[in-house]
């Protein structure tokens, strides 16, 4: 969970084919799923790293996570991408 900046974790509920489950995603998306105990060791885990814990069936998935499945990256800004500085000076007339 410190390997990553902007982690955020979410809870998943058991369902018939698996146990409960716990995703940690990542700022840029790619995210690692494991099965937990409960929310107790969900709780826990996510306290000692200082990372949010949001319950799936409630907030659902971030867009990035999906985004990351379709192969789609973000990509901030670069200074290269903004217009021009350029500055007009008034004429005097």
């Amino acid at each position: 969970m410190t390997s990553r900046p902007g982690v955020e974790a979410f809870v998943e509920p058991p369902t018939s084919v698996y146990a409960m489950t716990m995703v940690v995603v990542a700022a840029d998306g790619e995210y690692l799923r494991r099965p937990i105990k409960d929310d107790r060791q969900a709780k826990t885990l996510t306290r000692k790293y200082g990372v949010p814990l949001y319950d799936a069936r409630i907030v659902g998935y971030p867009k990035r996570m999906r985004d990351f499945d379709r192969g789609v990256r973000s990509s901030g800004i670069s200074l290269d991408d903004l217009p021009p500085l350029e500055t007009i000076e008034e004429s005097e007339e």
